[in-house]
């Protein structure tokens, strides 16, 4: 069990009971706060008691899950005991007294059976049995450190029992507001980038070198980071046409299809004769990720190709560019929308140590992970990877000194940095239950290209790419884990 997670408690029943109906006299009864909350209330009212209908409802809600708890043990081979049931449903307490993370104590004649049934039971349906009794039962909320109320988050792993923090992250309305309004934009999105067939398999851990691993099943996904940012943007509803090339074999179709599905216009796609580009991905169970990528057709999109498409590329808004074309297809894409008054987006991946000048000189905007703006800006990473600390000041030198006034860094679950008019703004990254980060800077691209598209600012761009690139994570894949503003909006609308 990692070890900021919290602790789970199995007192005797009788002790339970003490502690739920007499709380320790130095703290105060006050509801769940979610974490999104920035201000406790003036006056913290007591826990409202639960009707004598609502006692019933969380006794079958209960019962039910239970039950199928005990179901799927049972067909696991893993006997389970019956929960003994209670007339009077005990309290859910979370508890803070000294730790940074809050020990939640799970009331009797209810955790045994969670626990046992649960190393049978898949992770999620034993969760779900742990989230009825939070959500079925008062909870009291106690802090002991002396250093007066604040709110407790539950986060973290339970053993057997993943606890998902109670709630996820609100969305702000006017963030919302932004997010719903992409697909009536009048602008649009040009994209000229690599289009791959991503062959993903996942494993325990990621090898280390000259290591052989076990993994699951092979995957075949759509992927190509220009595929996958123009999918992202046009999934959110964003008017978007791509420029690239695929080869003459089955993935080629493949690719196209899936495009032509999340509304991307394919129209001037190249086909090209050999192999469609290809990525090869390992997931560890974390979501972390490392990618190997053969550019097949991709290397055979020429700058002449740009050339003959300059006039459609001249009625976009914003060009979104990366590294996996030829890099003078890059330039003259970069060049000729530059030229032609439209806002150039790139993304520097794969990595290069040092960029063209003409390259530098017609991009309008960086976006750049931790790890290259390391490498590229020539800066010490910090110990841990914790980027709290960085002097963001000195980075925004260092990114004008290269030659850009506008840039984003990514921080991965730490969130962006947003460099504008020699100012940098943090913003936070949206916390969720990551099953596969593989999509997640393709989908934050693309919703920067949406926002900038829309005629949203580089910032308030940025925050909209926050909660899109937090939904990818908890979805397996690249395109495959893209939604729609809506889609976005709901999931963190959700309690």
């Amino acid at each position: 069990m990692p070890d900021d997670g919290p602790t789970v408690i199995v007192p005797s029943e009788e002790a339970t009971q003490a502690q739920a109906t007499e709380p320790p006299a130095d703290t105060e009864r006050i509801p769940v706060v979610h974490p999104a909350a920035e201000t406790m209330p003036a006056a913290i009212p007591p826990v409202t008691p639960m009707s004598e209908r609502s006692k019933i409802q969380s006794q079958e809600r209960l019962a039910s899950l239970v039950q199928s708890v005990e179901q799927e043990a049972l067909a696991a081979g893993v006997p389970s005991p019956p929960i003994q049931t209670q007339s009077q449903p005990q309290p859910l307490v979370v508890q803070a007294p000294t730790a940074t993370q809050p020990v939640v104590q799970v009331p009797a004649g209810v955790q045994q059976s969670v626990a046992q049934s649960s190393r049978a039971a898949k992770p999620s349906l034993a969760q779900s049995v742990v989230q009825s009794v939070t959500q079925s039962m008062p909870a009291i909320v106690t802090n002991g450190t002396g250093s007066g109320l604040k709110p407790v988050v539950m986060t973290g792993v339970i053993p057997a029992v993943v606890l998902e923090g109670g709630m996820r992250p609100v969305m702000p309305q006017e963030v919302r507001d932004r997010l719903l309004s992409l697909e009536r934009a009048e602008g649009s999105v040009a994209v000229v980038g690599s289009m791959n067939a991503d062959y993903t398999v996942t494993a325990r851990r990621l090898p280390e070198p000259g290591e052989t691993v076990r993994g699951g099943a092979l995957r075949i996904l759509p992927g190509g980071k220009g595929a996958n940012q123009a999918s992202a943007a046009a999934r959110l509803g964003a008017n978007v046409c791509i420029y690239g090339a695929v080869g003459n074999d089955p993935n080629a179709d493949f690719l196209l299809g899936e495009l032509d599905a999340a509304g991307v216009d394919t129209s001037e796609i190249l086909r090209a004769e050999g192999a469609t580009g290809t990525t090869v991905i390992t997931v560890d169970v974390d979501g972390e990720n490392t990618i190997v990528y053969s550019p097949g057709a991709n290397g055979k999109v020429s700058a002449g190709y740009v050339q003959s498409h300059r006039d459609a590329l001249a009625d976009a808004s914003v060009l979104g560019l990366c590294l996996e074309s030829p890099m003078t297809t890059v330039i003259a894409a970069a060049e000729a929308a530059h030229a032609d008054g439209v806002t150039v987006l790139l993304n520097e991946s794969p990595f290069l140590p040092e960029l063209p000048h003409e390259l530098v000189t017609s991009t309008d905007i960086l976006l750049v992970n931790e790890h290259e703006a390391a490498q590229l800006l020539e800066l010490d990473e910090p110990d841990g990877g914790d980027w709290s600390g960085c002097d963001w000041d000195d980075v925004v030198s260092r990114i004008a000194d290269y030659g850009f006034e506008r840039a984003i860094v990514t921080l991965g679950d730490q969130g962006s940095v947003v460099i504008e008019n020699y100012r940098w703004y943090r913003v936070d990254v949206a916390k969720v239950p990551a099953k596969d980060t593989t999509g997640c800077g393709d989908a934050f691209m693309g919703t920067v290209l949406s926002g900038l598209a829309a005629g949203y600012s580089l910032l308030e761009s940025a925050q909209m790419a926050s909660y899109v690139a937090g939904y990818a994570a908890t979805r397996l894949g690249a395109q495959a884990s893209f939604g729609s503003a809506a889609d976005v909006v709901a999931y963190f609308s959700a309690r």
